[in-house]
């Protein structure tokens, strides 16, 4: 609600792009993926140089399996100058996990981790869940430890879910 009367006060169309991305984050935090999107294409609407918009946008619609349409966004990512290319790389092994292409998932999930200069939400979490899924229980299982030391709410559900 705050960030939506930010909408309505100011005249900042930088900062709307700014909210509107915010708002998105927050749904797509919440797993409202769907409902995120047009929030990011707003941002993009406002400044089509907004690099960690379409970096959600590319992380949303390949949650919602538009693989090829969320990897068009990445790219797009790629080539500006506002935006975490560890972020990125961490959605690009998304969209090859989702392509079932293993080995280029593996690759850049390790790109995410050595491109990190700030530590970048859910990594952990989706590289742990690769590992587990690949059969490598005991580094997913550490990797999963660091989401959770992290305290992000995903982390925390997946660790309950498995220690049932």
């Amino acid at each position: 609600t705050t960030l939506q009367k930010i909408l309505l006060l100011t005249e900042d169309e930088m900062l709307k792009a700014d909210v509107f991305n915010n708002i998105g984050y927050y749904q797509l935090r919440c797993g409202d993926y769907e409902k995120s999107i047009p929030n990011f294409q707003k941002a993009l609407q406002i400044d089509t140089n907004y690099g960690f918009a379409y970096d959600n946008l590319g992380y949303a619609l390949i949650q919602t399996g538009q693989v090829e349409e969320g990897k068009q966004q990445l790219e797009q990512a790629l080539k500006t100058d506002n935006n975490d290319n560890a972020y990125t790389y961490r959605n690009l092994a998304l969209y090859f996990l989702a392509r079932n292409e293993i080995e280029k998932a593996e690759y850049n999930f390790k790109l995410a981790f050595k491109s990190e200069t700030v530590p970048v939400d859910l990594l952990e979490l989706h590289y742990a869940n690769f590992l587990i899924n690949q059969g490598k229980t005991e580094t997913g299982m550490e990797y999963l430890e660091k989401a959770v030391e992290k305290g992000e709410p995903e982390a925390i559900n997946r660790m309950n879910e498995i220690k049932k």
